[in-house]
């Protein structure tokens, strides 16, 4: 009864994708697909960070990568960034990363690609 209440059948709880890191593409793969799909303004601010990824982690799977290890990357970004005058100490850097990681995420979750 719950089941019907909720809309969902047993079958589909029995339904699982795939997210073995062979059937996942790679960052290499995968950041183009969503840069043609991203809106340009979105875009334009994550394709320097998009890049970024794609030197770090070009052969990984999407799926691969720990909270751990991006927020590692984050905060190996915001030490590195160029310091000018309006500079905050690297968080726009690491922020912008943050944001490029979530745009590729949503995409691939769209995608089905994720959970």
């Amino acid at each position: 009864m719950l089941l019907a209440r909720l809309g969902v059948t047993p079958e589909q709880l029995l339904q699982t994708t795939d997210t073995t890191p062979g059937n996942v593409p790679t960052f290499a793969e995968y950041i183009p697909r969503v840069a043609e799909a991203a809106p340009q303004g979105a875009a334009g601010v994550y394709k320097h960070y998009w890049n970024r990824i794609l030197q770090h982690w070009p052969n990984r799977h999407l799926n691969e990568p720990t909270p751990s290890e991006i927020e590692h990357f984050a905060k190996t970004t915001k030490n590195n960034a160029v310091t000018r005058r309006n500079s905050r100490g690297g968080n726009g850097a690491a922020e912008h990363l943050i944001a490029a990681f979530r745009c590729i995420y949503h995409h691939a979750e769209n995608d089905g690609l994720i959970n």
